[in-house]
């Protein structure tokens, strides 16, 4: 993703890039963000670039520094998943908190705060850990949904390139039209100039929206999530695994037969039935969390106040039926 990076900004400031380059940063590499589902057989996620924590980290952290120059926001936005565990959002559904995944922001503060490496940089800053461990306080790193925040943004410019959507030229036609300004509630937003370019950007997005919820992703998710509370149950992994590599925790997955054979099934997810019932012990129902953006145009409101089409895709959005049965065909 580092074509994205030079979009959000053309370079990366040597803070940043000190910050980025420590193990803590690191280790998000091997975190990706599509929650497991690159590990199945879907043919969704067959994206042509990797997409990691890591990736999507360091691209929120140039959209502030681009638009605010300050150290504290930039910092806020790279360290705002430095805690993500394995299989990211997945391990919200191991915790129970699949419809608003907050759990695995957690342990944010107290990584920051036991690194040393960034402990030094933000000395030289001088800068507290306090400054950067919740990117909450800046409206512009995290706001409340479906504003558009850096966040937001990166995440949804990385999965329209990830999942194949869009292009790099038209995400950067579009990151060209977004600036700067107070919205309704008096708080700096991301917004767009023309009420066309925010309407036709908005559809674009919300097919992401619909990706996170999708069968696949819900399936994916929930399936995972069980071969790892077993894979805890039976000690062979800790929940300390858990904020390590997937690497390495799917290494631990191979090397006990019971685990190892879930992880094979869950690499062969291709297609899924979907019913009103369960067909059989590997039918799955769950629901998860809905992520779309409303974006604001100065003088015109937000597009789902001018767009009626992007209202009702809104509204369709929220009432997709988490309440049907998936059940793999290979199985």
């Amino acid at each position: 993703m580092q074509q994205l990076h030079a979009l959000y900004h053309h370079e990366i400031p040597s803070f940043l890039q000190a910050a980025a380059d420590t193990p803590a940063m690191q280790r998000l590499k091997d975190i990706g963000m599509s929650c497991g589902c690159q590990y199945t057989a879907f043919p969704l996620f067959d994206p042509i670039y990797a997409y990691s924590r890591f990736d999507h980290s360091l691209g929120t952290a140039l959209i502030l520094w681009h638009f605010t120059q300050d150290e504290k926001q930039a910092l806020a936005g790279l360290f705002h998943d430095i805690a993500a565990p394995v299989f990211s959002h997945t391990v919200d559904f191991v915790y129970g908190d699949k419809d608003t995944q907050e759990f695995t922001e957690g342990r944010t503060r107290q990584i920051i705060q036991d690194s040393p490496e960034i402990q030094e940089i933000l000395a030289s800053l001088r800068l507290t850990t306090d400054d950067v461990c919740d990117y909450h306080i800046y409206p512009l790193a995290d706001n409340k949904s479906p504003r558009l925040s850096a966040d937001r943004l990166e995440y949804t410019f990385g999965n329209l390139l990830h999942y194949q959507l869009s292009r790099l030229g038209v995400l950067k036609f579009y990151y060209d039209q977004i600036n700067v300004q107070m919205n309704e509630k008096n708080e700096p937003e991301f917004v767009f100039q023309s009420p066309d370019y925010a309407s036709v950007f908005s559809h674009l997005a919300i097919q992401t929206s619909r990706v996170y919820i999708c069968e696949e992703c819900r399936y994916t998710m929930e399936f995972l999530s069980r071969l790892l509370k077993t894979a805890i149950q039976k000690q062979v992994l800790t929940e300390d695994d858990l904020w390590t590599t997937e690497s390495q925790v799917i290494g631990k997955l191979k090397e006990d037969p019971e685990t190892n054979l879930l992880f094979t099934q869950l690499c062969g997810l291709s297609d899924l039935t979907i019913t009103d019932k369960p067909l059989n012990s590997t039918s799955i129902q769950t629901s998860s969390k809905r992520r779309f953006i409303d974006p604001l145009v100065p003088g015109y409101g937000r597009v789902s106040e001018f767009d009626a089409k992007y209202a009702s895709q809104i509204y369709e959005l929220q009432h997709i039926n988490f309440d049907v049965w998936m059940t793999p065909n290979f199985l």
